[in-house]
């Protein structure tokens, strides 16, 4: 992107995909950046064999951020495969791929609503994070209303009610916090003090959880009744803030050391057990999602990373 110093609009520079790094010459009309290439593919783990294979059919895009259907008849996902990152939807085989939304500006994090007539996503189309609600039998989404506060990384409430979402900054001095908002938009309501990331609440809508930050994340408690938030005592720290699962008896998140894989965390013994050892490395920010029966698990992996320099002639 670019922007006057002096003022206005940003600008998307449409011949520039997968860049980071950008570089002006300080003489000439050149630029050069670096063209980022990664394929990352949605795989399926099962929870008691750890056996694992493909969801559907491996891609050359980055596919990744998985939300099961609450039938597990479906799953909902980011992919790269229009040229942005946009949000798909597919049966569990690969069948019947719908694109639900086609904004060309970073999208993801979609997540079913309990009765699964509803998926929440994030986009940064207009230029800031905000939340959109797509029928997946339409594929026609539309913005929530936040009334100006900036929202990423949705969920649901347990009943349906409300969608959590996280606004501001992740840096450790940032001012950010957790918030939730009818899905039909409005005045959202912070949830006390809580800070944090992927809030997830248990099915009795008694207890939110989250990540307290992006890396090294601890995970927190809130009882949202009385505001009362307390750090969940024997769980380790997360290698990244938004991939890990609540269960119906504990954690499962991704264990990103020299031997990765997912690991579970017990509520009722504190012990944590490797479940799933992962042969390949999964992707950063990737996303968990569990089967309604939790027999099984989906996660993202990187089966290829380059990046090639890229050099733009006439730039100015």
């Amino acid at each position: 992107w670019e922007f006057n110093i002096h003022g206005g609009e940003p600008r998307r520079l449409m011949f520039a995909d997968h860049a980071i790094q950008p570089a002006i010459a300080a003489r000439g009309d050149r630029l050069a950046y670096t063209a980022f290439q990664l394929t990352s593919n949605i795989r399926k783990a099962d929870t008691r064999t750890g056996s694992r294979r493909s969801v559907f059919a491996p891609a050359t895009v980055e596919q990744r951020l998985p939300d099961i259907s609450p039938d597990g008849k479906q799953i909902v996902f980011m992919s790269t495969r229009s040229g942005s990152e946009e949000i798909w939807l597919a049966n569990l085989d690969g069948s019947d791929t719908v694109q639900l939304s086609n904004y060309h500006a970073q999208t993801g994090s979609p997540r079913w609503s309990p009765d699964g007539h509803w998926i929440v996503f994030d986009s940064r189309v207009t230029g800031k994070p905000a939340l959109y609600l797509v029928d997946p039998a339409t594929a026609l989404p539309r913005q929530i209303s936040t009334k100006g506060i900036d929202a990423s990384v949705p969920s649901w409430s347990a009943d349906g009610k409300w969608i959590y979402f996280h606004s501001g900054s992740l840096e450790p001095t940032g001012r950010d916090a957790l918030y939730r908002v009818s899905p039909q938009g409005g005045t959202p309501e912070r949830m006390a003090q809580a800070r944090g990331i992927a809030a997830q609440e248990s099915r009795d809508g008694r207890l939110l959880y989250f990540a307290d930050g992006e890396r090294d994340a601890v995970i927190y408690v809130l009882n949202i009744a009385t505001g009362e938030q307390r750090p969940l005592a024997g769980m380790p720290k997360l290698g990244i803030g938004s991939d890990w699962v609540l269960g119906s008896k504990g954690i499962f998140f991704v264990d990103f050391g020299q031997q990765p894989g997912i690991d579970f965390f017990d509520f009722s013994s504190h012990r944590v057990t490797k479940r799933i050892p992962l042969d390949k490395q999964p992707k950063l920010w990737g996303g968990l999602s569990l089967s309604p029966d939790e027999t099984w698990i989906a996660y993202a992996q990187v089966d290829v990373a380059s990046s090639v320099l890229m050099l733009v002639e006439g730039f100015r």
